[in-house]
């Protein structure tokens, strides 16, 4: 309740405008409204523990928080105060009266703000006058205009799931500003949950009028901002009129909510991983929309498709988020693929597009895998039946990639020669994997399987039998052609001279020497030397740069430095590249973790599984909480943008330490478990339905 005394300072304050920010705050949020000519927005806006989140003292209006308008052919105009305005604030309430938009010599429209703290609720509401009549473009009622990185720090970024969201055709909306700009996507759901990862926290978000609006600008990556708030312009029906003397009103709460949900659901006897390891899951939460790509501030990389549905394999059964996976993935199969079966590598704001580094093709298996790692997750007859011709048409032109007809896949325009240019063919940016690609080849060897497991479950037995005839023939080439004896690995890749052996690469890139493990490619001899040359690595490299064994608690890209640097994308010198460890040169990718979890268990190595796996949850996720895509771990500093791909280090849980391996035809339990697991129980959705294992005698079973 305002006292006696704080209504006669809010009085005085509006008769003579206060100019600066203007602040209040509870233990529930701080928030700060800056006041003046030079523009009106929210520059500081921290829900509960965290810093501020939203972009403080922008340099351009599109970076504040606050309201702004486009008139169809003309400019944004953004909120600001004229002498006549007036600003104060009270223990727990901002209200600034007398704010213009548009021209200084005439005004498209008046507003008055009003924001209130009630304990663990923001209440912002906004009267809106029309001055002038005016048809507009796009319009922001209001927005928060949250930053994602400070200091080459990542920080709390915010997503949601809705899958109402819509598009410009197969772009977001453009929001242009002098000659740049943001993008913009819309839903008509006006209530959201919105989560901030990795921190776990929510809000609650309403609003009375509008579009639920996320925009950011295009990055090849991570996004410097993102901008969630509300849209009173429908722009999938084009620009709007508004009328002079008409009126709007928004009120737009957000309540915070501290207690996080998952739907990740282990309990293992050592508690305290048990704890961190639910937390971790809880970052699912962070797609927008229902592009689950990396982060909701990234662009969906096509070429690590299939992760999204491996990872949701691991949560029980969420209908909301199996839709909203199934309309993206029904998105890339209706627009992202070729007539000729060609995958597009990438979509960002503004569309599908090829990445700059090279002739990209692991997306074409992972379009595949990620069609039957969502029928493992729903048992969707009718989802694979629709998928399947596409899915047909993408392997007939993976299976034209093998020109030589040795049972192994060449990459086009990818000659994987050591010249420093920019052909790499995969996942790996900045080295030049090419020609004969093992990475690439150990997704083809499991989509072949996998397209024939597809076939099988809708009864055509034809195309199941001819899957399976090529799944075997590839199977064999991929041993026979990539197998170093000697050296006890999988070579990384065989340049376009194929003059053995100098044409082959062997710095143990651990990727598809794992897989090749995982998806039964590599005899159990073969992966008990892999393996075995892993942790002879491991050790080594401990004793090169002097670091204990924890301090390696994610697996490397590649166990040995790249020597020949044109392998390397501009010799290395592209950020330095030629240093080990360095980015794609040695340091650590958290799903290659997920990858040896899961290649230990399979090998027999329940307890090695069972080590990895707490190294990377106590000595990396408990102190930093993975919020980065890897470790560089001579010096222990995260690198690259965050990336929920870190959550197939669950996945290689399931499968590694629990020994669970579902399939279309039902759930396989292998072998033993460690020791550390017994009592262990674990819940998640196969086949449509929740399905719970639990650890008994040292070996799991179907509770």
């Amino acid at each position: 309740m305002m006292t006696r005394k704080l209504f006669l300072q809010s009085i005085a304050a509006l008769a003579s405008p206060a100019r600066g920010a203007l602040t209040i705050e509870n233990p529930s949020f701080r928030v700060a409204v800056v006041a003046g000519s030079q523009g009106v927005w929210v520059d500081r806006f921290a829900p509960g523990a965290l810093d501020s989140l939203v972009v403080e003292n922008p340099a351009e209006g599109l970076l504040r928080s606050g309201t702004a308008l486009l008139p169809l052919g003309g400019e944004w105009h953004f909120a600001r105060l004229p002498e006549s305005g007036a600003a104060a604030s009270a223990e727990s309430s901002i209200r600034v009266n007398g704010i213009l938009l548009g021209p200084e010599s005439d005004p498209i429209a008046r507003e008055n703000w009003e924001l209130t703290l009630a304990g663990d609720l923001l209440t912002w509401r906004i009267d809106r006058e029309w001055l002038r009549d005016v048809v507009l473009a796009a319009d922001r009622f209001p927005a928060l205009v949250f930053k994602t990185s400070d200091r080459h720090r990542f920080l709390p970024i915010p997503g949601f799931l809705d899958t109402g969201m819509v598009l410009d055709g197969t772009k977001m909306f453009p929001l242009p500003v002098r000659g740049a700009g943001q993008y913009e996507a819309l839903s008509a759901r006006r209530e959201q949950s919105i989560r901030l990862a990795p921190s776990g926290l929510a809000l609650e978000s309403s609003l009375q009028a509008g579009l639920f609006s996320y925009a950011k600008p295009f990055a090849d990556g991570t996004s410097p901002v993102v901008a969630l708030g509300a849209e009173c312009v429908d722009r999938a029906l084009g620009p709007q009129s508004r009328h002079a003397g008409t009126s709007q009103t928004q009120v737009w709460t957000l309540r915070l909510s501290r207690t996080p949900t998952t739907l990740f659901e282990l309990e293992i006897p050592d508690r305290f991983l048990a704890e961190q390891t639910r937390d971790f899951a809880a970052v699912h939460n962070q797609w927008m929309g229902w592009f689950f790509g990396n982060n909701p501030a990234s662009v969906p990389v096509l070429q690590e498709m299939a992760w999204f549905p491996m990872i949701q394999g691991i949560y029980r059964q969420s209908p909301a988020t199996l839709e909203a996976l199934e309309k993206e993935l029904l998105f890339f199969a209706d627009s992202g693929t070729q007539p000729d079966g060609f995958v597009m590598p990438r979509w960002g704001a503004q569309g599908f597009y090829r990445a700059p580094w090279g002739n990209l093709i692991d997306q074409v298996p992972q379009f595949i895998l990620a069609m039957y790692f969502h029928a493992l997750n729903t048992g969707s007859r009718d989802f694979v039946r629709r998928v399947l011709p596409a899915a047909e048409r993408v392997a007939r032109y993976m299976l034209a990639l093998d020109r030589d007809q040795d049972g192994v896949f060449e990459i086009p325009g990818s000659s994987g020669l050591a010249d420093g240019g920019r052909h790499c063919s995969g996942w790996f940016d900045i080295v030049n994997f090419g020609h004969k690609d093992a990475l690439i080849n150990v997704w083809c060897v499991a989509a072949l399987g996998a397209l024939a497991e597809l076939a099988a479950f809708v009864g055509d037995d034809a195309m199941a039998s001819r899957y399976r005839a090529a799944h075997a023939r590839s199977r064999e080439a991929y041993h026979r052609v990539f197998w170093d004896d000697d050296r006890g690995l999988y070579m990384d890749w065989i340049d376009v001279r194929e003059k053995m052996p100098g044409s082959g690469r062997r710095y143990f890139y651990t990727d598809h020497n794992l897989l090749a493990i995982v998806f039964g490619i590599a005899s159990q001899p073969t992966a008990r030397r892999i393996l075995a040359h892993l942790d002879r690595r491991y050790d080594d490299l401990c004793r090169q740069f002097k670091l204990k064994r924890e301090a390696i608690w994610a697996t490397p890209a590649n166990m040995y430095p790249v020597t020949q640097l044109g392998d390397l994308v501009d010799f290395g010198e592209l950020q330095n590249q030629k240093v080990y460890p360095n980015y794609e040169n040695g340091c650590s990718f958290f799903h290659s973790t997920g990858f040896e979890i899961a290649a230990r268990g399979a090998a027999g190595q329940a307890d090695a599984a069972y080590d990895t796996f707490e190294r990377v949850i106590r000595h990396g996720y408990a102190r930093n909480r993975l919020w980065a895509a890897g470790l560089k771990w001579d010096t222990g500093q995260l690198i690259s943008e965050p990336l929920n791909n870190a959550l197939l280090i669950l996945w290689g849980f399931t499968r590694g330490c629990l020994g669970v391996r579902p399939s279309l035809t039902g759930l396989a339990l292998e072998g033993t478990c460690a020791q550390r697991m017994e009592g262990a129980r674990h819940t998640f959705c196969h086949l449509g339905r929740d399905v719970t294992v639990r650890v008994k005698g040292g070996r799991t079973v179907i509770a």
